[in-house]
């Protein structure tokens, strides 16, 4: 269970620092065209959360928390999707990340996984 919870932990942080590293070539390979410069500078504070989140969760209470940070973050890309058509690529893929991270701390956390050490 542990190894789960922290291969879990290790692809949050993978796609934070990928979104720090290398924020025009993932939002690129995501929407297809070029990303636009602001674009790139929120992907770059999103990667710096996903990061953060990923070495802060560290018993159920905080990961209950970032579920909660998650599923606002999905909830606000949702709304960013279906009120500017040109974000909605970006917003829909965003909104399901986050969901996917939020559903998954979750799930590790209802079940009494002790994620980080």
């Amino acid at each position: 269970m542990v190894a789960e919870v922290d291969l879990f932990r290790g692809l949050r942080a993978g796609w934070g620092m990928l979104l720090i590293a290398a924020p025009s070539e993932t939002l690129r390979a995501v929407a297809g065209t070029a990303p636009h410069p602001v674009a790139r500078q929120v992907a770059r504070l999103l990667g710096a959360r996903e990061l953060a989140q990923a070495f802060l969760i560290k018993n159920q209470r905080r990961a209950r928390i970032g579920s909660a940070v998650d599923g606002l973050h999905a909830a606000s890309m949702m709304a960013l999707a279906v009120s500017q058509p040109k974000w909605r690529r970006l917003a829909f893929t965003s909104a399901a990340i986050a969901s996917a991270f939020g559903a998954t701390t979750w799930i590790n956390a209802s079940q009494g996984r002790e994620a980080l050490r």
